[in-house]
């Protein structure tokens, strides 16, 4: 039993790899890429949401967290004390499918086995089926069916938390961003912040905080963003980034003197040629307008106007403060 327990990972991968073959006759096994994923640079493999400014929405760009998952096998904690015994029977069905150029009716018997362990796991282990149901329609790029069968998994007691962030994924390629926030929110207010330390889940914390501020909800954001990592393994750049995101979200809340912090930090790590740095500067341009130091709002607008001319709205904005007291609109920040 220990020896079969050792190797229930490979015996499912190849009764999977089998079935597929010698029942239904093909196997989708593509791992997803997502859509923009051939625009995307290598410095920034790890941004996951960027602003379209066609229709000021947002599109995904890449998540190594989906990656993962379509490689991944079911964790143990969704597993009955029956699989064992029923990886063995699939064993078997294999070794007689194996042999069936001996034996042509082994052939026969070893897919009826097959078929039997498949609707056996079915009623004893039905959330490590949904679970495989979602890997594959996620290889697919069946968004709904990978939602559907995720959402049977979470049903169960002891279902992987992270399971959220790709519910959360699947519906951002399905341009459901209000669907996204809530399994993000879900997760990040469910679980400890000692579960967040994955260079991996950078992607999810990222896409969460961008949404966060679409929607105005800066304050349990904020306490997510603390805890971003700050190493490169996570993404280039990394403590820049995090440096800027607790300055949008501070700017969102208000917190002007904090805000202007984090971005002044950004602005010491990076020059105008990279992100963030480009629109931390804007962010900090109308932060000192807002405070009313006037001079220096225009200062940084013309520096970022000749570092990349018809960025955002800087000329508008410029033209704006050539007037004699100029009003500041909140509607900027966005």
């Amino acid at each position: 039993m220990a020896l079969i327990k050792e190797y229930v990972p490979f015996i499912d991968f190849l009764m999977a790899s089998i079935y597929n073959e010698c029942i239904k006759g093909h196997v989708e096994g593509s791992i997803i890429v997502s859509k923009s994923s051939k625009k995307m640079s290598s410095a920034n493999t790890s941004l996951t949401l960027k602003r379209n400014n066609r229709n000021k929405g947002l599109e995904v760009i890449s998540n190594s967290l989906i990656s993962q998952f379509v490689t991944s096998d079911v964790p143990h904690e969704l597993r009955s004390p029956l699989y064992p015994i029923q990886a063995s029977l699939g064993v078997l069905g294999i070794l007689l499918i194996f042999f069936s150029f001996r034996i042509p009716l082994a052939f026969f018997a070893g897919a009826l086995l097959l078929i039997i362990r498949r609707q056996w796991r079915k009623k004893t282990d039905a959330p490590s089926v949904a679970y495989r149901e979602a890997i594959q329609a996620l290889r697919r790029k069946q968004h709904a069916a990978c939602i559907e069968a995720l959402n049977r998994v979470m049903e169960y007691p002891k279902a992987p938390p992270f399971l959220l962030m790709v519910i959360a994924s699947c519906h951002l390629e399905q341009e459901n961003p209000a669907a996204a926030y809530n399994a993000y929110h879900r997760y990040f207010t469910s679980t400890s912040s000692s579960e967040w330390n994955n260079p991996v889940y950078w992607s999810s914390m990222e896409n969460y905080l961008l949404l966060s501020l679409e929607k105005n909800q800066a304050n349990t954001a904020m306490s997510v963003a603390q805890y971003l990592p700050e190493s490169e393994e996570a993404r280039q750049d990394a403590r820049a980034w995090k440096s800027y995101y607790l300055g949008r979200l501070s700017y969102k809340l208000q917190r002007l003197d904090e805000a202007k912090l984090h971005f002044e930090s950004v602005l010491n790590q990076q020059s105008l040629k990279a992100l963030p740095a480009l629109d931390a500067a804007y962010q900090l341009s109308l932060l000192n307008w807002q405070q009313g130091v006037i001079e220096t709002a225009q200062q940084q607008l013309l520096a970022i106007q000749r570092q990349s001319p018809g960025y955002k709205n800087v000329s508008l904005l410029l033209e704006i403060l050539k007037k004699p007291d100029p009003v500041f609109d909140p509607a900027y920040m966005d």
